[in-house]
């Protein structure tokens, strides 16, 4: 036997059920972390504004992980660690920049996160591996869209967020990774879940900073340094795998 609603009813229904089908197309946060649904992408660059150390294109698949929706600021930062690296202080909106990669690791680890994998990283800043060349999701950028060819840091979160709602995921500071750099790792790169050679010299950064061209701000741009080196250019953002917050 059929049950004939009338029109009335049906549209009540549908009205409510509204919010529910936007809500599960929103992207989800807690703890200020987005949750970042696993895929697999195309991982590095295959236009010509690659470099060598961005090719080949692979595709690279990952699980489910968290990532900070902002850059670590200093009030973050100095409320965990009791200090304050930055040169651009008195700014505690700002992200703290001026910071090792082993303070970046420290800090992560200190609040149970951990430095995003190089993958992670461009995964999320591709939004799920669109085929964006910028961490906003534009094909091309303007200072309208990012923090670069500036004098300094501005407070996270003053631009758009990418569809993810990631902020800063181009220009502002520089962000510290998990993984260790080799030049030609991506030939020989894990295609599940790859974290880097096991052991290195320079560990890698992305995202490009405030005084960069917009060249160095790509989703596929890398950039290295050594480990203990601190920097006005280099921040941070952590991530948190696959566990879920209740």
């Amino acid at each position: 036997m059929s049950i004939n609603l009338p029109k009335q009813a049906a549209l009540f229904f549908l009205i409510l059920l509204a919010p529910l089908a936007c809500a599960s197309s929103s992207p989800k946060m807690s703890g200020g972390m987005m949750f970042i649904k696993g895929g697999c992408f195309q991982m590095g660059s295959s236009s010509g504004m690659g470099l060598p150390d961005e090719k080949p294109e692979r595709r690279v698949c990952l699980d489910d992980f968290w990532l900070d929706r902002y850059e670590v600021t200093q009030k973050q930062f100095s409320n965990m660690l009791r200090s304050n690296p930055s040169r651009f202080r008195g700014c505690e909106n700002c992200p703290v920049e001026n910071v090792s990669w082993f303070k970046a690791e420290a800090y992560c680890s200190f609040v149970g996160k951990s430095l995003p994998t190089e993958a992670q990283w461009e995964y999320a800043a591709k939004e799920r591996g669109r085929q964006v060349e910028y961490g906003f999701g534009g094909a091309s950028i303007t200072k309208k869209d990012a923090n670069y060819k500036g004098s300094g840091p501005t407070p996270v979160g003053r631009y758009q967020p990418n569809s993810l709602g990631l902020f800063d995921m181009a220009g502002n500071v520089r962000e510290w990774v998990s993984d260790w750099y080799d030049h030609g790792f991506y030939r020989v790169s894990p295609l599940k879940n790859p974290k880097g050679p096991q052991k290195g010299e320079l560990k890698v950064l992305r995202g490009g900073y405030w005084g960069d061209d917009q060249e160095n701000l790509r989703a596929t741009a890398r950039e290295k340094a050594k480990p203990a080196i601190r920097h006005f250019e280099n921040g941070f953002r952590c991530a948190k795998r696959k566990r879920t917050f209740k």
